[in-house]
């Protein structure tokens, strides 16, 4: 069963279905958006890395999914075995979770790409800073 999870990408590394990886980046994640105002940046630049949060969300509700499959699986293997072409055949379990397995990555890869498009959004917000004084002509030449 052991080497059934670790074929699937289900580690035991205590997190449960979730991987070490998706749930650290998403702490990571979760800490640049909450400090983004907090150092300086404006606070209405934060939509994609809003965006890479929800998307770490959905990876983490495919992986209870797909967990949830598996138990259902390995619940019903009896009933499976006596009806070959049943809901829970063998060939369509193993090809279903190695597509939610792919869908999780992209998934990640999405949510990290999101994530490096939100940093790269994120204006510092210059406080008293006039548009008078931002010009690039001096105020002595006019």
């Amino acid at each position: 069963m052991r080497d059934l999870l670790r074929f699937l990408g289900i580690d035991d590394t205590g997190l449960g279905v979730f991987d070490f990886s998706s749930v650290f980046t998403f702490l990571a994640v979760a800490v640049f958006y909450f400090l983004a105002p907090v150092v300086g940046y404006r606070s209405d630049k934060r939509r994609l890395l809003a965006a890479s949060l929800w998307l770490f969300l959905a990876s983490a509700a495919l992986a209870l999914t797909q967990m949830m499959l598996l138990y259902a699986v390995v619940k019903y293997a009896k009933t499976s075995l006596k009806d070959p072409q049943g809901p829970f055949s063998k060939p369509v379990s193993e090809e279903l979770f190695l597509q939610i397995g792919l869908l999780k990555g992209i998934l990640f890869v999405a949510a990290m790409v999101l994530f490096v498009f939100g940093l790269q959004s994120l204006r510092f917000e210059e406080q008293g800073v006039t548009a008078a004084s931002r010009s690039p002509r001096p105020e002595n030449e006019q």
